[in-house]
Protein backbone atom coordinates (compact mmCIF):
# COMPACT_ATOMS: atom_id res chain seq x y z
CA UNK A 1 0.00 0.00 0.00
CA UNK A 2 1.32 3.61 -0.77
CA UNK A 3 1.31 6.02 1.69
CA UNK A 4 2.62 10.14 1.33
CA UNK A 5 3.73 13.06 3.28
CA UNK A 6 1.16 15.76 2.85
CA UNK A 7 0.58 18.73 4.85
CA UNK A 8 -2.56 17.73 6.32
CA UNK A 9 -1.17 13.96 6.35
CA UNK A 10 -2.10 12.27 9.86
CA UNK A 11 -6.02 14.07 9.46
CA UNK A 12 -6.13 12.78 5.74
CA UNK A 13 -4.53 9.62 6.17
CA UNK A 14 -7.37 9.10 9.05
CA UNK A 15 -10.04 9.98 7.19
CA UNK A 16 -9.53 7.97 3.91
CA UNK A 17 -8.95 5.25 6.17
CA UNK A 18 -12.56 5.70 7.45
CA UNK A 19 -13.74 6.61 4.05
CA UNK A 20 -12.71 3.36 2.58
CA UNK A 21 -14.67 1.68 5.50
CA UNK A 22 -17.47 3.70 4.75
CA UNK A 23 -16.92 4.40 8.25
CA UNK A 24 -16.45 8.83 7.68
CA UNK A 25 -19.41 10.89 9.14
CA UNK A 26 -21.21 12.25 6.35
CA UNK A 27 -20.51 15.84 7.33
CA UNK A 28 -17.05 15.24 6.49
CA UNK A 29 -17.52 13.50 3.36
CA UNK A 30 -17.41 16.79 0.72
CA UNK A 31 -14.75 17.74 2.20
CA UNK A 32 -12.61 14.83 1.48
CA UNK A 33 -13.96 14.04 -1.81
CA UNK A 34 -13.25 17.90 -2.66
CA UNK A 35 -9.50 17.07 -1.69
CA UNK A 36 -9.36 14.01 -3.44
CA UNK A 37 -10.68 15.37 -6.88
CA UNK A 38 -7.07 17.69 -6.60
CA UNK A 39 -4.82 15.26 -4.94
CA UNK A 40 -3.64 12.16 -6.93
CA UNK A 41 -1.41 10.94 -3.83
CA UNK A 42 -4.54 10.22 -1.84
CA UNK A 43 -6.84 9.00 -4.44
CA UNK A 44 -4.02 6.14 -4.66
CA UNK A 45 -3.81 5.83 -1.15
CA UNK A 46 -7.55 5.37 -0.80
CA UNK A 47 -7.42 3.15 -3.96
CA UNK A 48 -4.84 0.58 -2.14
CA UNK A 49 -7.35 0.86 1.58
CA UNK A 50 -10.16 -0.08 -0.98
CA UNK A 51 -8.15 -2.98 -2.78
CA UNK A 52 -7.29 -4.14 0.76
CA UNK A 53 -10.91 -4.09 2.08
CA UNK A 54 -13.12 -5.17 -0.52
CA UNK A 55 -10.58 -7.19 -3.01
CA UNK A 56 -9.43 -10.22 -0.85
CA UNK A 57 -13.21 -11.70 -0.34
CA UNK A 58 -14.05 -11.23 -4.71
CA UNK A 59 -13.16 -15.36 -4.86
CA UNK A 60 -15.38 -16.29 -2.54
CA UNK A 61 -19.24 -17.27 -3.55
CA UNK A 62 -22.13 -14.54 -3.05
CA UNK A 63 -22.83 -14.23 0.20
CA UNK A 64 -24.41 -11.52 2.43
CA UNK A 65 -22.85 -11.40 5.89
CA UNK A 66 -25.76 -10.32 8.84
CA UNK A 67 -25.24 -6.33 9.06
CA UNK A 68 -24.67 -6.11 12.59
CA UNK A 69 -21.64 -8.20 11.70
CA UNK A 70 -20.48 -4.96 10.15
CA UNK A 71 -21.54 -2.55 12.59
CA UNK A 72 -19.66 -4.67 14.94
CA UNK A 73 -16.35 -4.37 13.20
CA UNK A 74 -16.61 -0.58 12.62
CA UNK A 75 -17.27 0.26 16.15
CA UNK A 76 -14.26 -1.72 17.26
CA UNK A 77 -12.57 0.57 14.91
CA UNK A 78 -13.48 3.53 15.87
CA UNK A 79 -13.25 2.77 19.51
CA UNK A 80 -9.53 2.20 19.09
CA UNK A 81 -8.95 4.81 17.24
CA UNK A 82 -8.94 8.46 17.53
CA UNK A 83 -12.36 10.17 16.63
CA UNK A 84 -12.02 11.32 13.32
CA UNK A 85 -12.33 15.64 13.17
CA UNK A 86 -13.85 17.81 10.95
CA UNK A 87 -11.18 18.87 7.98
CA UNK A 88 -11.38 22.29 7.49
CA UNK A 89 -9.13 22.29 3.91
CA UNK A 90 -8.62 26.17 4.19
CA UNK A 91 -5.68 27.20 2.66
CA UNK A 92 -4.05 28.26 6.27
CA UNK A 93 -4.26 24.35 6.97
CA UNK A 94 -2.80 23.54 3.51
CA UNK A 95 -0.01 25.66 3.77
CA UNK A 96 0.96 24.40 7.37
CA UNK A 97 4.81 22.26 7.81
CA UNK A 98 4.62 18.23 6.61
CA UNK A 99 4.28 16.05 9.30
CA UNK A 100 5.53 12.04 8.26
CA UNK A 101 3.00 9.59 8.36
CA UNK A 102 2.37 8.29 11.95
CA UNK A 103 1.77 5.17 13.68
CA UNK A 104 -2.02 5.78 13.93
CA UNK A 105 -2.44 6.42 10.67
CA UNK A 106 -0.50 3.06 9.91
CA UNK A 107 -2.49 0.81 12.44
CA UNK A 108 -5.88 2.51 11.24
CA UNK A 109 -5.13 0.73 7.71
CA UNK A 110 -3.75 -2.47 9.14
CA UNK A 111 -7.07 -2.29 10.87
CA UNK A 112 -8.62 -2.00 7.78
CA UNK A 113 -7.05 -5.65 6.54
CA UNK A 114 -8.13 -7.53 9.86
CA UNK A 115 -11.52 -6.13 8.75
CA UNK A 116 -11.79 -7.55 5.79
CA UNK A 117 -10.08 -10.46 6.81
CA UNK A 118 -13.19 -10.79 9.42
CA UNK A 119 -15.54 -10.51 6.98
CA UNK A 120 -14.25 -12.76 4.35
CA UNK A 121 -14.26 -15.39 7.82
CA UNK A 122 -17.85 -14.71 8.13
CA UNK A 123 -18.80 -15.21 4.80
CA UNK A 124 -16.70 -18.59 4.13
CA UNK A 125 -18.73 -19.74 7.04
CA UNK A 126 -22.58 -18.54 5.56
CA UNK A 127 -21.37 -20.36 2.59
CA UNK A 128 -20.67 -23.54 4.07
CA UNK A 129 -23.28 -23.64 5.92
CA UNK A 130 -25.21 -22.65 3.10
CA UNK A 131 -23.57 -25.30 1.41
CA UNK A 132 -24.06 -28.35 3.88
CA UNK A 133 -27.56 -27.08 4.32
CA UNK A 134 -27.61 -27.76 0.26
CA UNK A 135 -26.78 -31.07 0.46
CA UNK A 136 -28.84 -32.08 3.56
CA UNK A 137 -31.65 -31.44 1.60
CA UNK A 138 -30.42 -32.99 -1.69
CA UNK A 139 -30.55 -35.94 0.28
CA UNK A 140 -33.58 -35.82 2.38
CA UNK A 141 -34.95 -35.34 -1.30
CA UNK A 142 -33.07 -38.43 -2.84
CA UNK A 143 -34.65 -40.71 -0.09
CA UNK A 144 -38.01 -39.29 -0.35
CA UNK A 145 -37.73 -39.69 -4.00
CA UNK A 146 -36.32 -43.11 -3.72
CA UNK A 147 -39.61 -44.17 -1.07
CA UNK A 148 -42.02 -42.67 -3.21
CA UNK A 149 -40.47 -44.92 -6.56
CA UNK A 150 -40.95 -47.71 -4.12
CA UNK A 151 -44.36 -47.32 -2.62
CA UNK A 152 -45.35 -46.77 -6.38
CA UNK A 153 -44.07 -49.87 -7.39
CA UNK A 154 -45.72 -51.25 -4.26
CA UNK A 155 -48.84 -50.16 -5.05
CA UNK A 156 -48.61 -51.01 -9.00
CA UNK A 157 -48.15 -54.73 -8.01
CA UNK A 158 -50.62 -54.45 -6.00
CA UNK A 159 -53.02 -53.44 -8.58
CA UNK A 160 -52.06 -56.16 -10.77
CA UNK A 161 -52.94 -58.77 -7.94
CA UNK A 162 -56.04 -57.41 -7.56
CA UNK A 163 -56.70 -57.39 -11.29
CA UNK A 164 -55.94 -61.17 -11.07
CA UNK A 165 -57.75 -62.06 -8.13
CA UNK A 166 -61.63 -60.09 -9.40
CA UNK A 167 -61.23 -61.49 -12.76
CA UNK A 168 -64.75 -63.01 -13.38
CA UNK A 169 -62.95 -66.51 -14.31
CA UNK A 170 -60.27 -66.99 -11.09
CA UNK A 171 -60.24 -69.52 -9.26
CA UNK A 172 -59.11 -69.99 -5.39
CA UNK A 173 -57.11 -72.90 -4.84
CA UNK A 174 -55.44 -73.52 -0.86
CA UNK A 175 -52.35 -75.42 -1.05
CA UNK A 176 -51.65 -77.64 1.95
CA UNK A 177 -48.10 -78.14 3.84
CA UNK A 178 -46.68 -81.56 2.88
CA UNK A 179 -44.50 -83.90 5.34
CA UNK A 180 -41.67 -82.47 3.94
CA UNK A 181 -43.05 -78.93 5.26
CA UNK A 182 -45.70 -79.72 7.38
CA UNK A 183 -45.73 -76.10 8.98
CA UNK A 184 -46.56 -74.64 5.18
CA UNK A 185 -49.73 -73.32 3.43
CA UNK A 186 -50.49 -71.34 0.43
CA UNK A 187 -53.19 -69.98 -1.43
CA UNK A 188 -53.75 -69.58 -5.44
CA UNK A 189 -55.84 -67.01 -7.64
CA UNK A 190 -55.84 -68.59 -11.18
CA UNK A 191 -57.72 -66.72 -13.73
CA UNK A 192 -56.72 -68.06 -17.52
CA UNK A 193 -56.64 -64.67 -18.94
CA UNK A 194 -55.23 -62.64 -16.46
CA UNK A 195 -52.57 -64.62 -15.00
CA UNK A 196 -51.96 -66.67 -11.39
CA UNK A 197 -51.05 -64.87 -8.11
CA UNK A 198 -49.38 -67.37 -5.64
CA UNK A 199 -48.76 -66.56 -1.75
CA UNK A 200 -47.58 -68.82 1.14
CA UNK A 201 -45.85 -68.81 4.50
CA UNK A 202 -43.71 -70.80 6.69
CA UNK A 203 -41.57 -72.47 3.74
CA UNK A 204 -38.38 -73.54 5.33
CA UNK A 205 -35.03 -72.66 3.68
CA UNK A 206 -33.43 -74.96 1.63
CA UNK A 207 -29.76 -76.24 0.62
CA UNK A 208 -27.81 -74.38 -1.41
CA UNK A 209 -28.06 -74.96 -5.31
CA UNK A 210 -32.06 -76.25 -4.76
CA UNK A 211 -35.12 -74.08 -5.33
CA UNK A 212 -38.99 -74.33 -5.01
CA UNK A 213 -40.75 -74.89 -8.05
CA UNK A 214 -44.22 -73.66 -8.78
CA UNK A 215 -46.45 -76.20 -11.16
CA UNK A 216 -50.10 -76.34 -12.28
CA UNK A 217 -51.11 -79.92 -13.07
CA UNK A 218 -53.12 -80.18 -15.74
CA UNK A 219 -55.11 -83.68 -17.04
CA UNK A 220 -52.23 -84.13 -19.39
CA UNK A 221 -48.96 -83.41 -17.32
CA UNK A 222 -47.62 -80.98 -14.85
CA UNK A 223 -46.71 -77.39 -16.41
CA UNK A 224 -44.31 -75.47 -14.50
CA UNK A 225 -45.48 -71.78 -13.87
CA UNK A 226 -41.96 -70.98 -12.81
CA UNK A 227 -39.48 -70.66 -9.54
CA UNK A 228 -40.60 -68.94 -6.43
CA UNK A 229 -38.71 -66.57 -4.86
CA UNK A 230 -38.68 -66.87 -1.12
CA UNK A 231 -38.04 -64.27 1.61
CA UNK A 232 -36.30 -64.55 4.94
CA UNK A 233 -39.37 -65.64 6.56
CA UNK A 234 -40.43 -68.21 4.39
CA UNK A 235 -43.37 -66.00 2.59
CA UNK A 236 -44.09 -65.78 -1.18
CA UNK A 237 -46.06 -63.37 -2.78
CA UNK A 238 -46.16 -63.32 -6.62
CA UNK A 239 -47.73 -62.71 -9.65
CA UNK A 240 -47.19 -64.76 -12.75
CA UNK A 241 -48.28 -65.19 -16.24
CA UNK A 242 -50.17 -69.04 -17.27
CA UNK A 243 -49.10 -70.59 -20.36
CA UNK A 244 -52.13 -71.53 -22.57
CA UNK A 245 -51.11 -75.27 -22.00
CA UNK A 246 -51.48 -74.37 -17.61
CA UNK A 247 -54.82 -73.30 -18.46
CA UNK A 248 -56.06 -76.52 -20.28
CA UNK A 249 -57.87 -78.26 -18.02
CA UNK A 250 -55.91 -77.61 -14.90
CA UNK A 251 -56.56 -80.01 -11.61
CA UNK A 252 -54.11 -79.38 -8.98
CA UNK A 253 -51.43 -76.80 -8.42
CA UNK A 254 -48.85 -78.07 -6.49
CA UNK A 255 -44.83 -77.29 -5.10
CA UNK A 256 -41.79 -78.84 -5.26
CA UNK A 257 -38.50 -78.90 -4.50
CA UNK A 258 -36.06 -78.80 -7.84
CA UNK A 259 -32.24 -77.91 -8.50
CA UNK A 260 -31.63 -74.03 -8.70
CA UNK A 261 -32.46 -73.71 -12.26
CA UNK A 262 -35.57 -75.27 -12.41
CA UNK A 263 -36.51 -78.86 -14.17
CA UNK A 264 -39.20 -79.09 -17.56
CA UNK A 265 -40.84 -81.87 -15.40
CA UNK A 266 -41.04 -82.46 -11.63
CA UNK A 267 -38.30 -84.35 -10.27
CA UNK A 268 -38.29 -83.62 -6.09
CA UNK A 269 -40.53 -84.05 -3.10
CA UNK A 270 -44.07 -82.31 -3.27
CA UNK A 271 -43.98 -79.63 -0.46
CA UNK A 272 -47.58 -77.88 -0.84
CA UNK A 273 -50.35 -79.36 -2.87
CA UNK A 274 -53.79 -78.11 -3.47
CA UNK A 275 -56.65 -79.46 -5.37
CA UNK A 276 -58.82 -77.53 -7.64
CA UNK A 277 -62.57 -77.48 -6.79
CA UNK A 278 -64.34 -78.64 -10.22
CA UNK A 279 -67.05 -76.37 -12.02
Amino acid sequence: MSVHTHPLSPAIDDAIAAYALDALDASEIPALEQHLASCPACREQLLDLQRAVTGIGLSLDDAEPPAALRDRIVSAARATTPAAKPLPFTAARTAAPARPVTSTSTAFAWLAVAASLVLVGAMSWFVMMSRQQTADARNQRQAADARAASLQGELAALEARMTVISATDAHQVELQGQPDAPGSSARAFISASRGMVFTAKNLPPLATGRAYQLWIVTKQAPVSIGLLTVQADGSVTSLLPLSADASLNPVAVAVTVEPAGGVPSPTGPKVLVGLMSQH
